[in-house]
């Protein structure tokens, strides 16, 4: 049994999911499947985008190609159907878990007051994808002690909300063991739709021979085995001392557990 104020996801009432992604077209290559169900279901789904993309092509002046991945990003967010609530608070390259980056997420996370937060795992290929779950972490624990700009204490509203943290697959699956399983099959057009959005990206690893639609579908098409169906996202939770089950809306594939899980919730009992 769980207290109510930590059901976060559930199919009878539209709740807020918040994406924090590195770069521009990470949640769509780790996510956009699972996020296609989330609007489904009537959630709302925010999409927070940490660093500019500068670094993400080559040949042009960082100030454009930050314009024009900010635009793909958005382009992205329509077609799955979200909202793109921040880009770009620190360059491409360069998201380090600091007292100003630790400020301006919790004042993001406090302004929405998701239910959910979905970010990368410690583990992945890229440093700014490592740095994301520790300043998700700082910034939540942050959201419940800074003050509203220009107010005093005693008139600023009290931010009580722990978010329940998911974390992402690593890209190419590297050093990530699943907790759980979405099951992804109906909407892989959209998840690939969303994907081509980020034109500029795709052109940039096309040079280096990389087909980054096909490295999704392969990624999806190889969890799809492990857990029994055609193609699937994987996930698994962060446990901290206030997280809940924040899966119960989603369509799971038959298999929620790749090999052997540690437990993902941590239970209380109610009546303590």
């Amino acid at each position: 049994k769980y207290p109510l104020d930590y059901c976060t996801i559930c199919p009878k009432c539209s709740e807020d999911v918040q994406f924090i992604g590195a770069h521009p077209d990470d949640i769509e290559f780790l996510a956009g499947g699972t996020i296609c169900h989330h609007v489904t279901l009537g959630h709302e789904v925010l999409f927070l985008i940490l660093t500019d993309g500068r670094n993400g092509c080559q040949g042009m002046k960082s100030d454009a190609i930050t314009l024009i991945r900010k635009r793909e990003q958005q382009d992205s967010c329509d077609i799955l159907g979200t909202r793109l609530v921040e880009f770009g608070i620190c360059m491409d390259g360069l998201l380090i878990d600091n007292e100003a980056n630790r400020l301006t997420l919790a004042q993001i996370i406090r302004d929405n007051a998701p239910h959910v937060i979905v970010t990368h795992n410690e583990h992945d290929y890229h440093p700014d994808h490592c740095t994301c779950l520790p300043l998700v972490r700082a910034a939540i624990q942050l959201a419940f002690h800074i003050k509203e700009s220009g107010k005093d204490a005693e008139d600023c509203i009290t931010y009580n909300r722990s978010p329940q943290i998911i974390l992402m697959d690593s890209v190419s699956g590297s050093q990530f063991s699943p907790h759980f399983f979405v099951d992804v099959t109906g909407n892989w057009v959209k998840k690939r739709d969303a994907l081509i959005a980020h034109k500029s990206q795709i052109e940039m690893m096309a040079k280096e021979k990389i087909d980054l639609i096909e490295l999704a579908c392969s990624q999806t098409r190889w969890r799809g085995e492990q857990s029994g169906v055609e193609i699937a996202e994987a996930f698994r939770f962060y446990n901290d001392w206030a997280v809940t089950h924040a899966i119960g809306a989603l369509p799971l594939a038959p298999i929620p557990i790749y090999g052997k899980a540690e437990e993902p919730l941590i239970k209380f009992d109610v009546k303590d």
